[in-house]
């Protein structure tokens, strides 16, 4: 037989634990208009020649951006995370920096190892995102003068392969793209720019506006690089590469929300039993003392 003697109840207080216990489970860090954008996330390696901070977290420290690496083109599911080399994420290829991804082009060894940057959605739930902003590609490069490598930059005459594609996790597979296209090379001559030639607003460039709309599941992922059509040149007098620049791609999570997330208020059940369960704890809360009777008073 249960004894009511041993028994002291506090029934706003426990009318607030079940409210609470049903609404905690519903908050979420990623409401309507949250956005992501690398810039603005971007966080550098600790140690040189490691991985560790690879993937970059969030604003909510969740794993969002994985800077990866790969040879060859169109095997986006298998990459390897680029390493910390003190300056950039990056190895002998290419690299990655807070504003872009490089790539050179220069010889047959190098034009198919291509950086990528690959965002993850990170919430644990489906949501519906905005891609917007801009990718912009520059053609790069600098000459050897025969002491050092010139002070202005020079463009390459290459057309370029640009593809952004989306990665479905239960699929475990890129199921559809973006972005596949041959960007062409915008001018008929290689043109310098930079110190001496008319500022670095002269350079090779061209932009590519985005703006799409996606239903994105738990750990769905898109993914953006670019790659020259062929080598440049085998001679090393003649360094050539691609600047992606990313700094205005933006995602936002768009208003409503697929699934998952609620404001956290109670659930129509929960109010309706803390209705009901109220009044009877309050007239025990009263009424403590007639249980308590038995006590050495």
């Amino acid at each position: 037989m249960i004894d009511l003697n041993s028994f002291r109840f506090h029934g706003p207080i426990l009318a607030l634990l079940l409210i609470s216990a049903t609404t905690a489970v519903h908050a979420t860090p990623y409401g309507p208009g949250f956005t992501w954008n690398r810039i603005s996330d971007y966080q550098a390696g600790t140690t040189i020649g490691s991985t560790t901070g690879n993937p970059n977290p969030d604003q909510n420290g969740s794993p969002a951006w994985n800077y990866e690496y790969y040879q060859g083109w169109g095997n986006w599911d298998s990459g390897t995370l680029l390493p910390w080399n003190g300056w950039r994420w990056a190895n002998s290829y290419g690299n990655i920096s807070k504003w872009d991804q490089n790539n050179h082009f220069l010889n047959d060894a190098s034009f198919t190892r291509t950086p990528l940057i690959r965002w993850i959605n990170p919430t644990n739930e489906t949501i519906d995102i905005n891609l917007g902003g801009w990718l912009k590609l520059f053609w790069l490069g600098r000459d050897w003068t025969g002491s050092g490598w010139s002070s202005y930059l020079v463009s390459g005459v290459k057309d370029v392969n640009l593809v952004m594609g989306y990665y479905d996790a239960s699929a475990n597979m890129t199921t559809s793209y973006l972005i596949d296209q041959t960007i062409y090379y915008p001018e008929t001559t290689e043109v310098k720019c930079g110190i001496g030639h008319g500022g670095w607003g002269n350079c090779v460039k061209t932009v590519v506006d985005l703006d799409f709309d996606l239903t994105m599941d738990a750990g769905d992922s898109i993914f953006w690089t670019s790659q020259a059509v062929s080598p440049y040149t085998n001679d090393w007098k003649a360094n050539r590469w691609l600047t992606l620049n990313d700094t205005k791609l933006t995602i936002t999570v768009q208003d409503p929300l697929v699934t998952g997330f609620s404001a956290t208020v109670p659930e129509p059940s929960t109010l309706l039993l803390t209705s009901l369960l109220l009044p009877g704890l309050f007239f025990i809360q009263k009424g403590k003392k007639a249980f308590s009777a038995v006590d050495s008073s």
